[in-house]
């Protein structure tokens, strides 16, 4: 029990680590400033703990639970918006579609479902 817990906490240092990776790898490539930077960053942060109350919620059927996901990303694009420019928002969808097309030609990995 205390491995899965160490494993757990190890985890979860780690997906924080990469969010911060993340975010500074963002910020260099739609040049950010460190208000927006620290905008996002809050927003993000925001999204998680609702995301996770919400993961925590057994009294909610998974409908809505769906439902209300789905509302928390459409707050998030609306957020997104108000925070950066016409110019780093087109950047950012470049950004995407780029992504999306190395994705889809990479070799599928042996055991992986995506």
């Amino acid at each position: 029990k205390g491995r899965i817990e160490k494993m757990k906490t190890e985890r979860k240092q780690m997906a924080e680590v990469n969010a911060k990776a993340r975010m500074e790898k963002m910020k260099i490539q739609l040049g950010l400033s460190n208000e927006q930077s620290e905008k996002l960053n809050d927003q993000r942060k925001e999204m998680l703990e609702r995301m996770k109350s919400l993961r925590e919620n057994n009294s909610m059927d998974m409908q809505k639970k769906s439902g209300e996901i789905k509302s928390l990303m459409e707050k998030r694009k609306e957020t997104m918006k108000s925070i950066l420019t016409d110019e780093q928002r087109k950047k950012m969808q470049e950004m995407k579609m780029h992504h999306l097309q190395m994705k889809m030609h990479q070799p599928r990995k042996p055991g992986k479902l995506s």
